[in-house]
């Protein structure tokens, strides 16, 4: 309020009052200052001028710091207020004030009184000496010193061309080494892929290697296996052969056996023949005696005679069939028995018989079935 009359409320009118100041201050420079056109006029500036108008910048920044911190430090507390109406007390300002002018000038702080106050009087010193130095013309110069100028102004030109041509130049570089970046991208990018193609090939060619070991290993078995059934075929063929030439031996004992049987079966069949003819002329005889004695009492009996020799005779016939057929049964029963145990030692041989030694067998049991026969 215009009414306080406090000390933190004095320094912001004298501040407010050395801004106005200020501001003018910096008008009447830039109206004295020669604009980008005039050409013919220049200034030189000493470096105790420099030095002011530098410390006069650093002045002007720590006081827009410290009038920055105090608005927001302000506007935090306008913000905790809880009545709209309400205002932020003096005492508080003077706190925020404190505060922003500790974090701004830190070992160079002397509180917002003096420090405040010292760069707002230095800086619109400082300016007040420059405007009236530019007013009475103290920087003016020269045609000598507007000539070198001209000349410095020249070689910066130059200077400028050049730092515009390095830039170009340097443009150009980064462009190349961004190219450069693409291309070692792509040059990592390509060795990573050699790289997994190298252990692919490598997985591969392992793989080959464990395929062909197992298939000379798988190889070497089979031809074991082979020879072992080579061997086996062998044997088994010798068996078969000895087999065959057993067979042949009993068959050609089955031959023997039948020429005996057939010997025998001639002899007893003439034994037979002998006995039925002598028993038939002893009965004939007998027969003929008895019909002479009984011819007159029975004369019809001789026909009955006849009639025994004939079947007699048939009898005999009969009986020689039956011996013939008992002796070819026997055979017969004899060579199954004798076949039958052939094709169990067969069968014990878990092999197949060759065709032409189940040939030969077959031609064997034929012949010896017709032999018999």
């Amino acid at each position: 309020p215009g009414s306080d009359q406090s000390p933190f409320a004095v320094l912001v009118k004298r501040l407010i009052e050395s801004n106005e100041e200020m501001r003018a201050q910096v008008g009447k420079i830039n109206r004295l200052v020669p604009q980008d056109d005039d050409k013919n006029r220049s200034l030189t500036l000493d470096s105790n001028t420099i030095s002011s108008i530098e410390a006069s910048i650093r002045n002007l920044d720590r006081l827009t710091k410290t009038f920055h911190e105090i608005c927001s430090g302000l506007t935090t507390q306008i913000l905790l207020l809880s009545d709209a109406n309400e205002r932020v007390s003096t005492q508080d300002i003077e706190n925020i004030a404190y505060q922003a002018c500790d974090k701004v000038y830190k070992k160079e702080d002397s509180g917002p009184y003096e420090s405040l106050w010292d760069s707002m009087h230095e800086t619109l010193s400082t300016l007040t000496t420059i405007s009236n130095s530019l007013e009475t013309g103290s920087y003016d110069s020269t045609p000598t010193e507007q000539n070198s100028k001209q000349s410095v102004y020249l070689i910066a030109e130059q200077f400028k061309t050049s730092i515009n041509q390095s830039d170009l130049i340097r443009s150009k570089l980064e462009l190349k080494e961004e190219e450069l970046l693409d291309v070692k991208k792509t040059l990592k990018i390509k060795h990573d892929e050699l790289s997994e193609l190298n252990i692919r090939l490598s997985l591969n060619e392992k793989k080959i290697e464990s395929l062909q070991k197992e298939f000379e290993d798988k190889d070497n078995k089979y031809k074991q296996m082979l020879e072992e059934v080579k061997i086996d075929g062998q044997k088994k063929i010798k068996q078969c052969e000895e087999a065959i030439t057993v067979l042949q031996n009993d068959n050609e004992q089955l031959e023997q056996e039948k020429t005996a049987l057939k010997e025998r079966l001639k002899q007893l069949t003439k034994n037979k023949l002998v006995d039925d003819l002598m028993q038939k002329k002893i009965g004939g005889t007998l027969k003929t005696s008895t019909t002479d004695e009984r011819v007159s009492l029975h004369p019809q009996l001789s026909s009955p005679s006849v009639a025994d020799g004939s079947f007699v005779s048939t009898t005999n016939e009969q009986e020689t069939a039956a011996l013939r057929n008992t002796v070819r049964l026997l055979k017969d029963e004899i060579w199954h028995l004798k076949m039958n145990r052939a094709s169990v030692e067969l069968a014990k041989l878990e092999i197949p018989t060759p065709i032409t030694k189940i040939n030969e067998i077959a031609d064997i049991y034929k012949s010896s079935t017709l032999l018999l026969n």
